[in-house]
């Protein structure tokens, strides 16, 4: 299970750059 959730993690971070590249300075 806690695998699933870093994954959830990694795949939230990875649509956010999809979504906004230009928003990299927030992270």
């Amino acid at each position: 299970m806690e695998n699933n959730i870093h994954t959830i993690g990694i795949i939230i971070l990875y649509l956010r750059r999809q979504a906004a590249p230009n928003t990299q300075q927030n992270l």
